[in-house]
């Protein structure tokens, strides 16, 4: 089970003077949570047919159990104008209790503003009914690892060891020989500036809401693949920076309205994301491999965030692909960006139909490119039994793409 309790005060004032108005507070809040497990797993029945856990012929109980916190304290001030002008600004400090506590402060402020021009220009023509521009700056810190990440912990294991002095047999503990904590690490910040225009038409049947963001992400926190003479696997670490640019498209419209209503909304976001820098010294840095081992996922100074990578076909100066005698494709020895997994265009599509007390939704959702390697195909390959495996034998030519 989980159980989050968040313990809240704020102090704030709200007052008009003329044509302005101030709107602000200070305040602060203290989160815990705290998760909870006990399992129970078997292997096995003695009894076929009969699933109890009792019945397992082997069985194993497990419990589990985190606590992590935050603590913040934060404020905001807006200050309107005549219901048609905005400006706000917020700032905050957050202690995050997953980090090393020489490290796990970050403060992060924001301010923005936005015009309702429609209220401007009185003598806008009648089907315009309201328009808003706005901008943006704004931090974030981000503290995304799960708790005790930092730590060295250990656990309780079945295994006895005997003491030679005392002939008694003790309960052993085992570290976790997977991932090393960093004990080093700090919360990653986001910095974005974003812009953005608003308006609707023919009394709210039609509506447009368009957004374009620039971020840069620093310090975010990623796990690494390190060396195995470590006797760890991985670890996680703060890299450099990334950054995402893009835009976010949301139309809005009526089609027919009366006792049978139809709305329909549009929206479509597209990401440009780019590895700005990593560790020092460091241009790539290897993150997942799959079972078939001979790809690998990196993320690359230069590249978007999380290429797939692999040996590709050789070639000569000219581009022309360079075969071996027997007909085989001659491989690069270093992995080479073949692929990304992110899609290029992310969307969706839904319909509202209402008539007379009854409702109709439905969704339709899409993604436009990205890469997919598939282990299954490899294997295939690997044991000749994908049409692609035909390739060079059985008096098939090489396929020169």
């Amino acid at each position: 089970g989980s159980r989050e309790i968040n313990a809240e005060w704020l102090l704030g004032v709200d007052k008009a003077f003329g044509k302005f108005n101030l709107n602000t507070f200070v305040g602060g809040n203290q989160m815990t949570r705290k998760d909870e497990n006990i399992s129970a797993n078997g292997n096995g029945f003695s009894v076929p047919f009969f699933d109890a856990i009792n019945n397992a012929a082997s069985r194993s109980f497990g419990y589990g159990l985190s606590e992590q916190g935050i603590n913040s304290l934060y404020g905001s001030a807006e200050i309107s104008y005549n219901g048609i002008l905005y400006l706000t600004g917020t700032a905050r400090n957050d202690w995050f209790s997953v980090l090393n506590p020489a490290y796990n402060s970050i403060f992060y402020p924001s301010i923005g503003g936005s015009w309702i021009f429609s209220e401007t220009f009185k003598s806008r023509p009648s089907w315009f009914t309201f328009g808003k521009l706005r901008a943006s700056w704004a931090q974030v810190g981000i503290a995304n690892i799960s708790p005790y990440s930092s730590n060295l912990t250990y656990s309780l294991s079945s295994a006895k060891h005997l003491d030679t002095y005392t002939m008694a047999t003790f309960s052993s503990a085992g570290g976790n020989n997977g991932t090393i904590p960093n004990p080093a690490l700090q919360p990653a910040l986001s910095t974005e500036q974003e812009y953005g225009i608003n308006f609707r038409l023919f009394n709210n049947r039609f509506g447009v809401d368009f957004t374009y963001y620039d971020q840069v992400t620093t310090r975010d926190i990623l796990n690494a693949t390190i060396s195995r003479a470590s006797g760890f696997g991985s670890t996680q670490i703060n890299i450099g920076e990334i950054g995402n640019k893009g835009m976010e498209l949301l139309v809005t419209g009526t089609p027919i309205q009366g006792d049978f209503t139809w709305d329909i909304s549009v929206n479509m976001a597209k990401n440009t994301n780019e590895v700005i820098s990593l560790i020092d010294g460091l241009d790539e840095l290897s993150a997942e491999e799959p079972r078939t081992r001979n790809v690998m996922i990196k993320h690359i100074v230069g590249q978007p965030f999380g290429m797939i990578t692999g040996r590709v076909q050789q070639t000569t100066p000219d581009g022309t692909p360079i075969f071996l005698a027997d007909g085989t494709p001659l491989p690069t020895t270093d992995y080479q960006p073949i692929g990304n997994g992110v899609p290029d265009l992310t969307g969706g599509v839904n319909n509202t139909f209402s008539f007379k007390g009854f409702q109709l939704d439905f969704l339709i959702d899409f993604k436009s490119g990205g890469d997919i390697f598939s282990g299954t195909n490899n294997r295939l390959t690997q044991w000749g039994l994908s049409q692609q495996s035909l390739i060079g034998r059985a008096g098939e030519q090489p396929l020169h793409i």
